[in-house]
């Protein structure tokens, strides 16, 4: 209200006068159309656990989160394909509570045999599902998708594909991790060619049988339409350029045509590459550079250890980098897409960095919101620090997530996030009022924005000038009596 002088009358109404327009003022403070940002409001924990539970399961292992459906990985279950096979457990939400899918509450493998690790990397977008394991007999990896068979989040999910690639072993460590968006699958393989590290990539045709196959990922591929499959069982993304022990694809992310894939071996501080598809065609890739003005990472900071994008703006986690001399502080990295080319945003650190805190060893991104875990903070119990965007710079909540629970449990060492839920594992969980170790937990969180505190506009100024003039009051300049 700078620049508004009043003077008040000493005639007629006097001090009702003056208690008027304290009204005025407040009831146009809180109708003004003119509202300051928002504040991101975290509910309270709902603890999930396996309905079956036994030592050694590792339950929230993996994590993914989509509208009104969940899925938690329990790597270490041993259903009945024998130890360490692992499964899927599905949850759904109503009225705002999470609850066991009622109709496919577990999900295991189409193997009869031969599975172990299922559950270890799982991705979720739609009606469709991907989650990655091994082969017991070759340790090779595999993926499978799978498909809800309705719109409504109660429908069964079944399988409908196993992924593989040939000549694939168990040192490519294919399947770790996964990601998905609508018809396209990502599938990283670190450890391919000397730990440079490639990606593969899926693509569906629902007239096909069976519906998913490996995309041609070369620049100019022949076919059409396009996209197109691969017919030499090679097609694959790498990093330009490609170093050993890059660890290509130790990180992957999706969002309709853009992949953001981390390779934290690669240099000195570790890279993240950015790939777009036109057309059906993809790029050759570029590499997601921060401007000195951010500081960029320094060496062995593992720029690339976790990515996340969403529409055009991407976070990369760099988890081991170095802050005023103290190790493994971590930081996390803002970037957006704009006329074509990834610009870097903004650099954040936790509040109270510490040792070994790792802030950005797990990133998570949808719409306007985004999530960054520290699972070496608050005493090794780790925190999970919420952000939201206002409107183009991301600012941290007021407070950070914990689950209040022990120490080194595994608390935040994964996130996922939708627009108003988040999910994170705590896979060294003992079982609550049991002996069982290791059972291991799952947390969700719901959140949503804090009413908006209306700030008061130009009409609103003007209009309250004029009742206060109506109540005796006139403006006057400054030095005026």
């Amino acid at each position: 209200m700078s620049g508004m002088n009043l003077h008040h009358s000493t005639r007629g109404w006097g001090w009702l006068g003056a208690l008027s327009g304290v009204a005025v003022s407040i009831a146009l403070l809180l109708c003004s159309p003119v509202a300051s940002a928002a504040k991101l409001v975290v509910g309270n924990p709902q603890r999930l656990v396996a309905s079956d539970p036994v030592d050694f399961k590792s339950f929230g292992s993996a994590v993914a989160v989509d509208g009104d459906t969940a899925m938690v990985g329990a790597q270490g279950d041993d259903g009945v394909l024998g130890e360490g096979a692992g499964a899927v457990y599905v949850f759904i939400r109503v009225s705002g509570v999470w609850q066991p899918h009622p109709v496919t509450p577990k999900l295991t493998s189409s193997s009869t045999a031969d599975q172990v690790g299922f559950g270890h990397s799982i991705a979720l977008s739609g009606t469709g599902m991907v989650v990655s394991g091994e082969l017991r007999s070759t340790l090779a990896g595999v993926a499978y998708v799978f498909r809800r068979s309705g719109a409504a989040v109660s429908s069964a999910w079944v399988q409908e594909q196993q992924l593989t690639v040939a000549g694939v072993t168990s040192a490519d460590l294919f399947g770790d991790p996964v990601a998905i968006s609508g018809d396209t699958i990502l599938v990283g393989a670190q450890g391919d060619t000397n730990i440079s590290g490639a990606v593969y990539v899926f693509i569906r045709n629902a007239a096909l049988s069976p519906p998913w196959g490996l995309q041609d990922t070369s620049a100019a591929p022949s076919c059409s339409p396009r996209p197109c499959r691969c017919t030499t069982g090679a097609c694959k993304l790498v990093g330009n350029p490609r170093e050993a022990n890059a660890m290509f694809g130790r990180s992957v992310a999706l969002s309709a045509a853009s992949a953001i894939i981390g390779a934290p071996g690669q240099g000195t501080a570790g890279f993240a590459f950015a790939f777009q598809q036109t057309s059906g065609v993809w790029d050759a890739g570029t590499s997601l550079v921060v401007p000195a003005a951010l500081l960029p990472p320094l060496q062995d900071a593992g720029f690339g250890y976790a990515v996340a994008v969403s529409g055009s703006w991407a976070l990369v986690g760099a988890p081991h980098a170095t802050l005023d001399f103290i190790e493994h502080t971590g930081s996390a990295y803002f970037f957006e897409r704009s006329a074509g080319a990834w610009v870097a945003r903004q650099r954040v650190i936790s509040p109270v960095p510490v040792g070994t805190g790792e802030f950005g060893n797990a990133v998570s991104l949808s719409g306007l919101r985004a999530a960054i875990s520290a699972p070496g903070e608050d005493s090794e119990r780790g925190l999970i620090y919420p952000y939201s965007r206002e409107p183009t710079t991301w600012r941290r909540g007021p407070l950070p997530i914990s689950s209040g629970g022990g120490q080194n449990v595994g608390f935040g060492s994964l996130v996922t996030l939708s627009s108003d839920a988040l999910f994170t594992g705590a896979t060294l969980e003992p079982c609550v009022g049991s002996q069982c170790a290791e059972q291991g937990a799952a947390y969700a969180f719901a959140i949503s924005d804090a009413p908006s505190v209306p700030l008061m506009g130009a009409g609103a100024l003007a209009a309250l000038a004029a009742l206060l003039g109506g109540c005796g009051w006139r403006r006057v300049r400054r030095g005026q009596a």
